[in-house]
């Protein structure tokens, strides 16, 4: 039985996403890569990972990542359109 709340869709803009994570990652800097994981090891972390996010922000070159963007949006008009609840995964 299928879930209703979920479809070949939702698993599809799924993957997408994981895709474009995936590609923007390797297409990264090792500054911007060291950022990023700064910031996913302050959430919940300890002092020392805030400090070490504060240092290590402003060296990152984040840029716009249209893909990324559009395949969001595409995630928020299904969810939108349907009430299923796409999960956003890195």
């Amino acid at each position: 039985m299928t879930n209703p709340l979920h479809c070949d869709e939702c698993q599809a803009i799924r993957r997408e996403l994981a895709e474009a994570y995936a590609e923007e990652w390797a297409s990264s800097d090792k500054g911007t890569r060291d950022a990023w994981d700064a910031v996913y090891k302050m959430i919940g972390g300890t002092e020392e990972d805030a400090e070490r996010a504060e240092e290590l922000l402003p060296k990152a070159q984040f840029r716009d990542r249209p893909r990324i963007r559009l395949i969001v949006q595409k995630t928020d008009d299904h969810m939108a359109r349907t009430g299923h609840a796409v999960r956003r995964i890195r």
